[in-house]
């Protein structure tokens, strides 16, 4: 028994580190109890996998039903304990990515440990060495990159909005979008993660917040230099006494108000049409925008918009 335990655990430990780069540079996370759960796993989807071709083959219905329940047991089990190792503390390491280069990279590496190992390949131990350093070098340079990141991210979400500010390696985030929610881990964390920030602040876009390079309300946003006035019905019939100067527009909430009537009162360079807005009203104002040489972008159906500071 305990041969067969150790052959099952190398042949899991092999398979892992077969398929660890993949895992990380499609996935972005590596499971840390791999070995827990491959080894208990090796018997139920044998039996699982032999039963079912029994269940296809033999024509009795009586044994079908007996197995077919069976089957259904065993399945929903296995998935069960699955789904338990999944959910243990520090079941998976989260947030990794790596470039094509250090994925083929880490690949290479390790073809040349098995020739080393298997062949006793004495003089490839310098050019791995050297591999080794490369592949470092290649990570420390994108953590570097990442920490002088300086940028302005507009997500593109479906009748919601979310805006990030990411600067020397934290993110911040305005949204109306729960941290908890799905849309957040699909569609802003892995943005987020991508860029080496393990640092994020939230921020409902309804409250105000301050920090040292930003600061914003419900209307207004600046992150640096770089000036936001969120337009929403609230400003459909106010007068402003005097023009107001922003980079760009983020136009929210379904207002009334036309893109002309919004240049009387406020200066800007360009527009953000979120994906609170109707499509019909969204379709106007680019056609006015367009009209009127404006940049315009509409946050509903495209890549999030990105801007570097």
């Amino acid at each position: 028994i305990l041969d067969q335990a150790w052959s099952y655990c190398a042949l899991s430990v092999a398979a892992q580190l077969a398929t660890f780069p993949i895992s990380l540079y499609y996935f972005h996370q590596f499971p840390v109890y791999f070995l827990i759960s491959n080894l208990f796993i090796v018997l139920p989807v044998t039996i699982i996998m032999y039963a079912g071709i029994v269940f296809l083959i033999i024509p009795c219905s009586i044994v079908i039903q007996y197995l077919g329940s069976f089957l259904n047991w065993l399945i929903r089990h296995t998935n069960d304990f699955l789904y338990y190792i999944e959910n243990l503390p520090f079941a998976s390491l989260g947030g990794i990515w790596i470039s094509t280069f250090q994925f083929l990279m880490i690949y290479l590496i390790m073809a040349s440990f098995i020739l080393i190992i298997s062949f006793k390949i004495r003089k490839l131990l310098l050019p791995v060495s050297v591999l080794l350093c490369v592949l470092m070098v290649s990570f420390a340079f994108k953590t570097w990159l990442d920490f002088k990141r300086h940028e302005i991210i507009f997500f593109s979400i479906r009748k919601q909005s979310a805006i990030a500010y990411v600067y020397r390696g934290e993110s911040l985030l305005v949204a109306d979008v729960d941290p908890s929610d799905k849309l957040f881990s699909f569609s802003i964390r892995p943005v987020l993660d991508k860029r080496g920030n393990n640092k994020l602040k939230f921020f409902h876009n309804l409250k105000s917040f301050s920090g040292d390079s930003y600061k914003g309300d419900t209307n207004f946003l600046q992150f640096a230099n770089f000036r936001i006035l969120r337009w929403t019905s609230d400003f459909d019939n106010l007068i402003f006494k005097e023009r107001l100067k922003v980079n760009a527009i983020l136009i929210s909430g379904n207002p009334k108000s036309k893109l002309r009537d919004i240049q009387t009162s406020v200066d800007f360079s360009r527009i953000f049409i979120d994906g609170t807005n109707p499509d019909y009203k969204i379709e106007a104002w680019k056609t006015e925008a367009g009209k009127m040489n404006i940049a315009c972008y509409v946050l509903k159906k495209n890549p999030a918009y990105i801007i570097k500071l």
